[in-house]
């Protein structure tokens, strides 16, 4: 299990325009280990073109 992940301040942007011809588009930020617990998601901005933005599969909170 991976435990107390923090993800803080970052900037994901696919690209500047939506007018650039055959832009591709970016998993902004997918977690998808296992178990993950703890984690503090906060303060990140996020543009992009693809439905998941930032992702976290398996992750619940800690108990104490």
């Amino acid at each position: 299990m991976v435990r107390n992940i923090v993800l803080r301040g970052n900037i994901f942007i696919a690209y500047e325009s939506p007018a650039v011809p055959f832009a591709g588009s970016i998993r902004a930020s997918a977690a998808s280990w296992h178990l993950t617990e703890g984690w503090i998601v906060e303060n990140n901005l996020v543009v992009t073109n693809h439905w998941h933005g930032i992702s976290l599969y398996g992750a619940r909170l800690s108990a104490s």
